[in-house]
């Protein structure tokens, strides 16, 4: 597949994904490698989070999956043939919401619904009712008619400022409970009393 048909961010995801693979000695890479990522991405992070997925129960399935993929010495990782299809997949989601490039929106529909995933993480998805539907009504919403035309295109988006919280700008602004991080010293202060 020629990696000018990804977005920037989706080409970055996939980057990432081969670099944690090899460095955990993964005779392949697979799209559970490319989920791991997603859970480190913030553009997908604000999705999953908007659909109500449980972050940490997901990263800890996806890590339990991720210690049982075969390992290599003294090879390279090499592409498996589920992230083969996974990427025909994201193509083919591009194509149906008209995008000219297969972007991080793509992908998280192929999440959806592929079964390139170990199924304990499929499972997962449909008990949260992370699927299709819900999915695209999040694109549908975010992006207000538009399509994938550039490389560039997650960067458009307003995804984090839309739905999620910036704690460093909230401290710096003083919005921020002053009680957050601060459990030993309000108890060591209730035993006082």
């Amino acid at each position: 597949m020629n990696s000018e048909k990804f977005t920037n961010a989706f080409m970055q995801l996939i980057q990432d994904a081969f670099s944690f693979a090899s460095g955990q000695q993964d005779a392949t890479l697979q799209p559970l490698h490319l989920l791991y990522e997603a859970l480190q991405s913030n553009y997908c992070i604000a999705c999953f989070s908007q659909l109500g997925i449980d972050l940490n129960s997901l990263d800890q399935v996806v890590v339990q999956e991720l210690n049982k993929v075969s390992k290599i010495r003294g090879g390279q990782t090499s592409a498996d043939h589920s992230l083969q299809q996974f990427l025909q997949e994201c193509e083919n989601e591009a194509k149906s919401m008209g995008d000219e490039y297969i972007s991080l929106d793509a992908c998280l529909l192929a999440f959806a619904k592929t079964k390139n995933l170990p199924e304990i993480i499929t499972n997962f998805f449909q008990q949260n009712k992370f699927d299709d539907k819900n999915v695209r009504n999040w694109i549908t919403t975010l992006r207000k008619g538009d399509t994938v035309k550039s490389q560039g295109a997650e960067q458009q988006h307003e995804a984090l400022e839309k739905y999620c919280h910036d704690l460093t700008k909230m401290a710096a602004d003083g919005k921020l409970d002053v009680v957050i991080g601060r459990d030993g010293e309000i108890r060591r202060v209730i035993q006082i009393l």
